[in-house]
Order: C-alpha cells, then sequence, then structure tokens
C-alpha cells in the first residue's frame, strides 16, 4: 500500500515543483524581511521560468493608500516606466538542468521495478534540488545586476553600478519548489525496497529478506 502510494505521489509532486516555476522567485527592490512580506517600494520580480529560461521582470511601484497606513502594489509596463523594453535577464543552464531531472524523475515514475523506479526518481529528484539551488544562486548575481538600470534612480543606485545582494530577495515560490523535490527525493530513498541476500540453512538455498 505505502508503496503504491509513493508511485502515485512522486510524479505529481514532480508535477507541482515544476508548476512553481511560474511562480515568484527572486525580487529586486527595497523589500522587507520575508519571502511572502509585500515591498516598500518599487521592485522586479522573476519567476522560476524567467530564471531558466531567460526573460523580463515584473515591474511593480507600491502607492500609498488615502489612509495614509498601508500601501496599494500597481503593476506598470515597460512603456509607462522606462519608454522602451527592460533589458532582459538571460537564461541559465542550471535552470535546463534542473526542468530536465524533474521530467526524468516523472518518466521514471513509470517505472515497473519498485528497487529501480525509487532509485531513479530519488536521484531526479535530490538532483534537481540541487539544480534549483544553483539556478537560484546563479541569477541572484544577474538580477542584482539589473536592479541599477530597472530601479536606480528610483532607490538611490547608479544604473551602472550592481545593487547589495540584500535588495535581491529569494521568493516563496522559490521555497516551494525546493521543499517538493527534497521530501519526495528523501522518500523515495526511504521507499527503496531492502535487497535480498542469498542464505544456506539446512543444506538448502533459501530467500531472505
Amino acid at each position: 500500500m505505502v508503496q503504491r502510494v509513493l508511485r502515485l505521489s512522486a510524479p505529481a509532486g514532480l508535477a507541482v515543483a515544476f508548476a512553481c516555476l511560474w511562480l515568484p522567485f527572486l525580487l529586486g527592490g527595497v523589500s522587507p524581511t520575508g519571502p511572502t512580506a509585500t515591498p516598500v517600494g518599487p521592485s522586479i520580480t522573476y519567476t522560476g521560468m524567467d530564471l531558466v529560461f531567460g526573460g523580463t521582470a515584473d515591474v511593480r511601484i507600491t502607492l500609498m493608500r488615502p489612509d495614509g497606513r498601508s500601501y496599494d502594489e500597481v503593476r506598470v509596463s515597460d512603456e509607462q516606466m522606462y519608454g522602451h523594453p527592460q533589458p532582459p535577464l538571460p537564461g541559465s543552464p542550471y535552470g535546463v538542468v534542473a526542468v530536465a531531472l524533474i521530467g526524468a524523475g516523472i518518466l521514471a515514475s513509470a517505472i515497473r521495478v519498485a528497487r529501480v523506479r525509487a532509485t531513479v526518481v530519488a536521484a531526479a529528484a535530490l538532483l534537481g534540488a540541487l539544480a534549483l539551488l544553483a539556478l537560484e544562486l546563479a541569477q541572484r548575481r544577474e538580477v542584482a545586476r539589473l536592479v541599477g538600470p530597472l530601479l536606480g534612480d528610483l532607490i538611490g543606485i547608479s544604473p551602472t553600478d550592481i545593487a547589495p545582494m540584500r535588495l535581491v530577495s529569494v521568493r516563496w515560490g522559490f521555497w516551494l519548489a525546493m521543499a517538493l523535490l527534497v521530501v519526495i527525493g528523501f522518500a523515495q530513498v526511504a521507499a527503496v525496497p531492502a535487497r535480498r541476500r542469498p542464505a544456506i540453512q539446512n543444506g538448502q538455498l533459501d530467500r531472505v529478506s
């Protein structure tokens, strides 16, 4: 029963981890601590897909409400913000590797031999988590490089300077994807059936666990 649950849950969990790539992964700008905190100034947000294949940021500014005690986030277009298209974030080979490993893990869930299936899915999930971590670290530096050209005039940074890393925060989409991959990986490691070994008892060859 446990093996059946793990066999069905692994591809579903990996598919959800892949879907997390459409969620926010990195935010550049003046932001309070916390992956779900609301920015207190202009910000640029990149999804996991932007980090993997390259793309442009979702640019938002915060406007104070009439009560003077809270803010509203307002999305603005490149034309409104800059008068021209923004420079894109380049893609990353780490992201391509992560996507490939997640896909391999989903396909490996169809393997009939339980030991082989669990081993391959576990390896794909855990290596995919490492590749995703490498993607986040590498692209965080790239986003820091883009904060100046995209938000420098609004937050007091020269457009030619690289922003401090504290201005680029990791968002909740990344943490959710990582958690899923790590949990699935270790669950599959725990589910690997023990190897049976031969033993001679009473002169006959038996199979014992």
